[in-house]
């Protein structure tokens, strides 16, 4: 039985080549990881000469991501309604499509009252969205 793959991970990769060309089954596929050019370089040519094709060498970076811990809303369940649009000639054909895109964005109102017994107003500021 031979291996599909071999996977090296060693300080001098090309002297296991000779041992994974006895060990592989043909086509079989081989990896080295070398942290220097001059190792894949030892390596490919050290391939070449076992006769092994298709040999790609790529270059993989580690880059850290560091995330903050971020509380995040959940989205909303219930399907937007949209109003009932009806179809006439109006002087303004966007007039339809802008009805259409003000019931979509959030909006806010805000109310004044005047309470009566001393005269203050009060202000309410309701997000609708």
């Amino acid at each position: 039985h031979k291996a599909h793959a071999i996977f090296l991970d060693l300080p001098e990769p090309w002297k296991a080549v000779p041992h994974a060309a006895l060990a592989i089954r043909p086509n079989g596929r081989i990896a080295s990881y070398s942290p220097c050019i001059e190792q894949s370089q030892r390596t490919i040519q050290q391939l070449k000469e076992y006769n092994f094709h298709t040999v790609h060498t790529v270059e993989v970076r580690l880059r850290e991501h560091y995330v903050d811990e971020v509380e995040m809303d959940y989205p909303p369940t219930a399907k937007w309604k949209r109003p009932p649009v009806s179809i006439n000639n109006s002087a303004n054909p966007n007039q339809q499509h802008n009805l259409l895109l003000d019931s979509l964005l959030p909006t806010t109102t805000t109310t004044t009252t005047t309470d009566e017994s001393n005269g203050n107003q009060n202000n309410n500021n309701n997000n609708l969205s």
